[in-house]
């Protein structure tokens, strides 16, 4: 049933329509719906039990057995099979009936503690430790990379909308000038050329009004794929998005990438530090309780009751065991080389890491600075583009202009609304991408909160 839960989720989203998100509605959607989300969180609960398996191989040995066994006489008194822990026992040889045999039994507690592995099993848990950090700084990454691409779904979508905005308005100035010229020319005012030129006009803002629906919808189609709601209509409130945004403060945590790459070092060295206890000698504590009940009745020994069925004679025995496996020291001295390896593979990482994520804000500060100065210059090219049109229309109205000055600066003016629209959604992007390469997009979401701006 757990299973059949994102089914359930997806087939109620489709049952009902979706509301028009918001820039942080989508980001918070893709968030919590979003299947890529799920995987890396099935993986971090699987971090958290080798972290469990990790901590349980510190524990000593501790094997609790029971047997019971029946043989002929001619197997050696007190013999049993092997049981973890127990010594092994013999006796005098018995009778060499082949059908005068009895029951055994045996039961048993041992408990064995390798010392000197117990410090390497330590260096292990240390490197579960890590790689369960490392899983969660993964998840964060995998968040953090979800949610940019909700975000940056979110911009282009907006922008191709703004597009679409400046391409109707402008078929709607085309087709008022061809309205206009249409009525000079039939009163004989104006030639015909002037006519076909604003035709001409209504044409090329039909071509531009096309490729801006076209661009909307692949942008909506993109938008979809980004939340995980791949094939479904979706609709944008993009109002926050129609003013300039304030400057963000930078980012209050460490970037993700830096936390995993930290995380991989710190694994790699705990798993070297393990790898060089490997050559140790093994020395183990080993000790065992045992009891053994045979129904053989051997120089006036007491058989156990029901013929050997209950074990009645205790016994105990302790050991220390050294083992040596000198031989292994080329393998174990290969692994260790391997170890190493490994651990300056992650600081080399771990470096590249860093470098990359400076330079990437380096790079984004540089590309909001430069949208703002764009955005300023946008603004007041549309209003002086606004102003010629106007201009040009009242000229050509009274007879003083032609209708190539009309078209020019309609295009210039549809021209300039793009660019606005472009700018000012250019700020919000650099700003979007500063705080992706800091590793927060939380002061970015902030702007679309706020309800100041310009």
């Amino acid at each position: 049933m757990i299973g059949c839960a994102p089914a359930m989720v997806a087939l109620a989203l489709a049952a009902a329509p979706l509301p028009p998100f918001t820039l942080e509605g989508a980001v918070s959607f893709a968030l919590e719906h979003h299947p890529a989300v799920r995987a890396q969180i099935a993986l971090e609960h699987g971090a958290e039990a080798d972290v469990a398996g990790a901590r349980a191989a510190l524990l000593p040995r501790l094997d609790a057995s029971l047997e019971l066994e029946r043989s002929t006489g001619n197997v050696v008194a007190g013999s049993a099979f092997a049981l973890p822990g127990m010594p092994l026992t013999s006796g005098p040889a018995g009778t060499r009936d082949f059908d005068s045999g009895t029951f055994g039994s045996a039961i048993s507690l041992s408990a064995g503690l390798d010392v000197v592995a117990l410090l390497r099993r330590m260096d292990l848990v240390d490197a579960s430790l890590a790689d369960r950090g490392r899983a969660k700084a993964t998840t964060d990454v995998r968040r953090l990379a979800i949610a940019a691409g909700a975000a940056q779904a979110f911009l282009e979508l907006a922008g191709a909308q703004e597009a679409l905005k400046a391409a109707r308005a402008a078929v709607a100035r085309a087709t008022s000038f061809a309205t206009q010229t249409d009525t000079l020319v039939a009163q004989e005012l104006r030639p015909g050329a002037d006519a076909s030129r604003a035709r001409a006009e209504i044409a090329a803002a039909g071509t531009l009004l096309a490729r801006a629906q076209q661009a909307v919808a692949v942008r909506r189609a993109q938008l979809g794929q980004a939340l995980g709601l791949g094939g479904e209509s979706l609709t944008i409130d993009a109002g926050a998005l129609a003013r300039l945004p304030v400057q963000s403060s930078d980012a209050r945590q460490t970037h993700p990438l830096l936390v995993e790459a930290r995380q991989v070092v710190v694994a790699a060295g705990s798993r070297q530090s393990a790898m060089r206890l490997e050559f140790l000698p093994r020395i183990e504590l080993a000790g065992a309780l045992w009891a053994r009940g045979t129904g053989y009745d051997r120089g006036g020994t007491t058989p156990a009751p029901l013929g050997g069925l209950v074990p009645n004679t205790p016994n105990w025995g302790t050991a220390l065991i050294i083992a040596w496996p000198v031989l292994e020291l080329f393998s174990v001295r290969a692994k260790e080389v391997a170890a190493t390896a490994s651990l300056d593979l992650a600081h080399a990482r771990e470096d590249e890491v860093a470098q990359i994520v400076a330079s990437e804000i380096e790079v984004t500060r540089a590309q909001l600075e430069g949208a703002k100065e764009i955005a300023a210059r946008t603004i007041a090219a549309t209003d002086a583009a606004r102003t010629a049109e106007q201009q040009a229309s009242a000229r050509f109205a009274a007879g003083l202009g032609t209708a190539l000055e009309v078209a020019d600066a309609q295009r210039l003016l549809a021209q300039a609304e793009l660019d606005d629209a472009s700018g000012r959604l250019g700020v919000w992007t650099a700003m979007f991408l500063l705080s992706r390469a800091l590793g927060d997009l939380e002061p970015f979401l902030a702007q679309t909160r706020s309800p100041q701006g310009s």
